[in-house]
């Protein structure tokens, strides 16, 4: 696991992260940055997806280090720090490819609409919007297994689109055990799928 201490020891080079937020609180997260200048600030969006994000793709690396938010949303488990190595790893996962231009066709779409959803770095506390929002108290299991993965399994079913499927399961963020056994369990000759959730489950 990369530390901000690790960051700090290393002036050049990207910072890569993964969306860690999971259950009913899983969303965008979003966060703000000094400017260069030092007048105004930037803000950051880590979306809800499963591949690595390079945070310098947005902003400086000196930016990032500067940013108490960062460091908040990394302290509290929002965002995950990943080396170099990891993160192109996972971008060469089946899926990684169609993962990367959905979230391409969803920046610009978001962009045209100058408008931003997730969860917010502010405070000491996810912002109260969302976690007193009537979804909170929402019941997110079924018989144990996260509602999401109940309803992909069904999708995955009628369709048979394997790789938005497992896309899909990964956008989830953290699964639990049952989830991966019901996933072995109705996942049928997607191999796949099946290949992830052993792997999940090992």
């Amino acid at each position: 696991m990369v530390t901000i201490r690790d960051l700090e020891g290393k002036k050049t080079g990207g910072i890569f992260c993964l969306n860690a937020t999971s259950g009913r609180d899983r969303s965008n997260i979003i966060f703000t940055v000094p400017k260069n200048s030092g007048v105004g600030i930037d803000t950051i969006e880590v979306p809800n997806t499963f591949v690595p994000i390079d945070l310098t793709e947005q902003v400086s690396r000196r930016q990032l280090m500067e940013s108490s938010e960062f460091r908040r949303a990394v302290s509290r488990g929002l965002i995950e720090l990943i080396t170099d190595e990891e993160a192109s790893q996972l971008l060469t996962e089946d899926g990684a490819k169609e993962e990367l231009a959905r979230l391409k066709n969803s920046r610009s779409a978001m962009d045209s609409l100058n408008q931003q959803d997730g969860v917010e770095v502010t405070g000491n506390a996810v912002d109260p919007a969302l976690s007193n929002s009537e979804e909170a108290s929402v019941d997110t299991k079924i018989d144990g297994v996260d509602a999401g993965v109940v309803q992909l399994m069904e999708i995955l079913k009628e369709e048979g689109d394997a790789i938005s499927v497992m896309n899909s399961l990964r956008g989830l963020g953290k699964l639990s055990q049952e989830d991966f056994k019901y996933i072995l369990k109705h996942v049928g000759e997607h191999e796949n799928i099946k290949k992830y959730a052993q792997r999940m489950l090992n």
